[in-house]
């Protein structure tokens, strides 16, 4: 069974993938609050990306720990489309690192 993982990553990092036999490895740039306002790489955009790979675990970079504390903590302290991934997302699974 191939796995697809996807990473996300911060500001300008490039888009890598990664292929061996058994997995695939993506990582996706993000803008943070800069998706607001960039017609070619808007948050609705990014979700469809997303959504297009099919993963089998999205890996967000929030701790660990925090993954599992409310969107109000989450609004606080981590950019939007890191804590949004689980409600786009729900069936799958979601990894916090730091």
């Amino acid at each position: 069974m191939i796995q697809k993982f996807i990473i996300f990553i911060g500001v300008f990092a490039l888009l890598h993938s990664c292929k061996t036999n058994t997995r695939s490895v993506y990582m996706r740039p993000t803008l943070h609050t800069l998706h607001q306002v960039n017609s070619q790489y808007s948050y609705i955009q990014l979700r469809q990306t997303v959504a297009a790979l099919k993963p089998d675990l999205i890996a967000v970079e929030i701790r660990s720990e925090d993954l599992m504390q409310d969107s109000l903590y989450l609004k606080k302290n981590y950019p939007y489309e890191m804590w949004m991934m689980k409600q786009w997302f729900p069936a799958v699974q979601t990894a916090g690192f730091d």
